[in-house]
């Protein structure tokens, strides 16, 4: 046992469950030298004092030096009412207690110290708000397998609430801060993080001068999985009982503002992508019929960009039309293996004609689709000209089924046409 090279068994204990490594590093020296990097693989965090005292002394441990991912759960609560108090002492205390470490720019401080003694440091991620945190939306075979998981009760420092309506009625929008924080931090520590994973960010982070997003972006440069969830559904009544837009101006908001292509000007500093997804956390204004979605592709995804080692690309809630998905994803066709299409809605284009063209001009090994997709018929033969198309995928699954299997001409049992018909269009 004692003759096996170090790095074979370092690789043999990275395919292990983490509950398997103790009894590994039980073998012999050797084995117990190869799976001390992967007993602490992930650290979470909470804004609270327990939790950034907590990462502090931990960051002083031998440990420290093999974490790989970090989790930061940021959310941040506003005060209740007053017939509440009684009720709800513990929560106030949180409230007085995050208002403190924000005030003093304790985390700040915690994390600059803390990553530094993370010389193996290569994921974060980062929950701005857990209110739209959807574990489905995590693949088994994801770049990021592992690094996150929903928070649990006994991990949470607010589940002696038990009451999830205050927890979501009281919860105060996160703060784009906690992103920029991270940043500023990861710009004076030698971490190269490859992984970035952030959920429901409030799309008011990208309301900075293109010079100040570039200085926060420079620690990213050798970024190479990136999973973006921006948070465009903030409902008013949070902070204004008598209003009930529900998020209608929000939504409309945030969709002027990345008009501007602001987002797309960030995606094309990240050169070295391989994994990009980006989604927002409201799809459309209104259910179903309404074909305005979050945001157009072109001002997302930057035109003039090719990532050359791009595998993986996943596109959900945005508008575009069949002439620009297809360019889009034909410019990575020699590297792009998997796509994930969620609540695209075409304008003035066909998906019956779109499907046909992907699995004629792609190579894929996997293909999702999900979500309310939307279109128009393009002329008499696709149906009722500029008629309007719908297909639902979480009600017609097997549908979904087959228009997976056919655009990735998934075997013997792989449609020869596309699945998509007039017949079972949604809308006629």
């Amino acid at each position: 046992m004692e003759r096996l090279p170090l790095e074979l068994l370092v690789l043999v204990c990275s395919f292990l469950p983490r509950e398997l490594v103790p009894q590994f590093r039980l073998v012999a020296r050797k084995f117990a030298a190869a799976g001390t990097q992967y007993l602490v693989a992930g650290f979470r965090v909470y804004l609270t004092e327990r939790h950034l005292r907590r990462l502090t002394q931990f960051a002083k441990t031998s440990f420290a030096q093999d974490v790989c991912t970090l989790e930061y759960v940021a959310t941040t609560f506003k005060s209740v009412p007053d017939h509440t108090v009684a009720r709800h002492r513990t929560h106030l205390r949180i409230i007085d207690e995050q208002a403190a470490i924000q005030n003093r720019r304790a985390e700040s401080s915690c994390f600059l110290h803390a990553l530094d003694c993370f010389p193996r440091l290569k994921n974060i991620v980062l929950f701005c708000s857990s209110k739209s945190f959807d574990y489905y939306h995590w693949k088994d075979d994801d770049a990021f397998e592992g690094l996150a998981r929903p928070p649990t009760c006994k991990e949470y420092p607010l589940s002696c609430l038990h009451i999830d309506e205050l927890i979501e009625a009281y919860k105060e929008r996160a703060s784009s801060r906690r992103l920029e924080i991270l940043l500023r931090v990861l710009s004076h520590t030698a971490n190269e993080i490859q992984g970035l994973a952030v959920f429901s960010l409030d799309w008011h982070f990208f309301q900075r001068d293109d010079r100040e997003l570039t200085r926060l972006l420079a620690p990213l440069q050798k970024l190479q999985h990136l999973y973006l969830e921006i948070d465009n559904d903030w409902p008013s009544w949070r902070d204004d009982p008598d209003d009930s837009d529900l998020g209608d101006s929000d939504f409309m908001a945030c969709r002027s503002f990345m008009q501007q292509g602001v987002l797309a000007r960030c995606l094309s500093s990240l050169k070295e992508l391989r994994t990009l997804k980006v989604s927002f956390t409201r799809c459309d204004k209104y259910e179903y019929t309404d074909t305005m979605r979050s945001a157009r592709l072109t001002k997302v995804m930057p035109a003039d960009l090719t990532w050359s080692h791009l595998t993986l690309l996943w596109l959900a809630h945005m508008e575009t039309s069949r002439q620009e998905l297809t360019g889009t994803l034909l410019r990575h066709k020699d590297t792009l293996r998997e796509t994930w299409i969620e609540g695209i809605c075409l304008r003035a284009s066909c998906w019956t004609r779109l499907l046909p063209e992907l699995r004629d001009s792609l190579n894929l090994t996997k293909a999702t689709f999900d979500g309310v997709i939307t279109g128009h018929y393009e002329d008499e033969e696709d149906g009722m000209y500029q008629a309007m198309q719908l297909w639902n995928f979480w009600q017609q699954r097997g549908l979904r089924l087959e228009v997976e299997q056919y655009v990735i001409r998934g075997g013997v049992d792989s449609p020869s046409t596309c699945p998509l018909t007039f017949e079972n269009d949604l809308f006629t």
